[in-house]
């Protein structure tokens, strides 16, 4: 027990209670004993760290902000303690607040002024009230069901500071999903950062602080702001010494990258709009800088490039025929080629397996797809709805009348019309481009239906008919049916 003065006396309150001893303290519309301010005591700062990481992680500090006063009490028998109050906005509010601090170890109460009894729990769901007042001028007193204490005032401190003095900690899973970063850089690696960053194409600004030796980069170090920190620079700002990346957390506030802060930082908004708080890794104190008044966009700080003018040529138009540039079209892989099987050539012992594979296709198929047998192989034109027969060397529609290997694409990049008229291929011809290099015009009119060029002549014969014998003319025995009586064998004798 913590130095009782008196025996701790709380009293539940009753459903439809309005009389309460405690001064400032009523009944809300929901029938909860509540006052104007809550307050939370916690036995030191590591529980006021570890009760504010634990709120900050699910709500933000923009409700009770405004209102929160940190304090440091004493009680009178010398032990010092955190006490944090604020408004009690709502009970909602107030259950949240003492679920986490229960979780911490804290005490949660509510009160006005000076007097705070506790607050809610599971055991009195409409609050507490005090049996008898604590008969003391303290700044503070408190009614716990375990506990009555005055408290002292020893002094207050600022939230903001606190959060500043901090130290990050290693982060066990470093991203970039933060957007903006900021950049300090030494005075010597500040121009040559500028040049890189403007010749990748990164969007960024910088400035020059005023900033002496303390902040560990030499005089006059740099600060740069990215909107984002591409994956081709990300190398470059956390390996080069010299360099510190820091990931902007909230405004005014970023953490140097492999590190995080015990708080959440984006629940936090106590910083200042004119300064920048930059909290380094390896449990090193934070920098506060002065955000500089203007920044410039790192394109604009590059030295200009002056080209060479060369001296008029006069242009001599000559009336000669201009010699032709021949330009060879080539086949090259690509990614982005086309992926449908238009066509076919079939060589040595495929075409064998092509009959093989013809009992399975489907009639649309073998009545489709067109077969072309020549001395540069079997072509195929494959059938446009039906199945992709899978054998050869298989080739994609690259224009009208224009075949490629699957995979490949034609360079340069011309028009269908314009390459078969440059290659001076007939009309009604079709054009194979061969992954050896070489090309074949099969005219349209040798290509048959593969129904047509699979069928065999088979042998067959005409059987001679055999007339059958006459009719026997022997005539036909008379059968008696008469009912057999008892003795049916007695008579077996007198049949003709």
């Amino acid at each position: 027990m913590r130095g009782l003065e008196r025996s701790a006396m709380l009293q539940k309150v009753a459903i439809h209670q309005t009389r309460l001893r405690i001064p400032g303290v009523g009944v809300d519309a929901r029938g909860v004993c509540m006052g104007a301010r809550g307050l939370v005591l916690l036995p030191g700062l590591d529980r006021l760290v570890a009760f504010l990481a634990i709120y900050t992680h699910e709500v933000a500090l923009t409700q009770v902000l405004a209102s929160m006063k940190p304090e440091l009490v004493r009680s009178s028998l010398g032990a010092r303690e955190v006490a944090v109050s604020f408004d009690a906005i709502s009970s909602d509010v107030m259950d949240r607040v003492a679920e986490v601090a229960r979780l911490t170890g804290a005490f949660t109460f509510t009160g006005t002024s000076r007097h705070f009894v506790q607050y809610r729990d599971a055991l009195a769901p409409f609050g507490y009230d005090a049996v008898e007042l604590l008969k003391s001028n303290a700044e503070l007193c408190l009614y716990h069901n375990s506990f009555s204490q005055a408290y002292d005032l020893e002094r207050a401190f600022d939230l903001r500071e606190l959060v500043e003095r901090l130290s990050a900690r290693p982060k066990a899973a470093p991203s970039f999903d933060t957007g903006a970063a900021w950049v300090l850089a030494a005075s010597a690696l500040g121009p040559p950062l500028v040049r890189h960053l403007a010749d990748a194409g990164v969007v960024a600004s910088a400035a020059l602080l005023t900033q002496g030796s303390e902040l560990a980069f030499g005089t006059d170090p740099w600060l740069f702001r990215l909107e984002s920190v591409p994956r081709r620079v990300r190398g470059l700002l956390t390996r080069t010494p010299g360099l510190g990346l820091f990931l902007e957390q909230t405004p005014g506030a970023a953490v140097e990258y492999g590190a995080e802060h015990p708080l959440s930082l984006a629940a936090c908004p106590v910083f200042r709009p004119s300064e920048l708080v930059l909290f380094p890794a390896g449990n090193r104190p934070a920098l506060v800088l002065q955000v500089p008044s203007v920044f410039a966009p790192v394109s604009s700080l590059v030295e200009p490039r002056v080209a060479r003018l060369a001296p008029e040529l006069a242009v001599q138009l000559s009336e000669a025929r201009l010699p032709r540039v021949a330009t060879r079209v080539r086949l090259l892989p690509s990614l982005s080629a086309s992926r449908r099987v238009a066509a076919a050539r079939l060589r040595g012992g495929e075409t064998e397996q092509l009959r093989k594979l013809s009992y399975v296709v489907s009639p649309q198929t073998l009545g489709e797809t067109k077969i072309a047998a020549t001395d540069q192989g079997v072509f195929l034109l494959q059938a446009q709805r039906g199945q992709v027969i899978p054998l050869g060397a298989l080739y994609a529609e690259a224009g009208e009348r224009i075949y490629v290997p699957l995979g490949y694409e034609l360079v340069p990049r011309l028009a269908a019309g314009l390459l078969l008229e440059a290659m001076q291929v007939p009309d009604g011809h079709l054009l194979f481009f061969h992954t050896d290099g070489t090309a074949s015009a099969v005219s349209e009119s040798v290509f048959a239906p593969l129904a047509q060029a699979l069928l065999e002549p088979s042998v067959w014969s005409e059987p001679t008919p055999h007339e059958f014998r006459e009719v026997l003319s022997a005539e036909l025995p008379t059968l008696w049916l008469d009912t057999l009586g008892l003795l049916p064998l007695k008579r077996a004798g007198e049949a003709p």
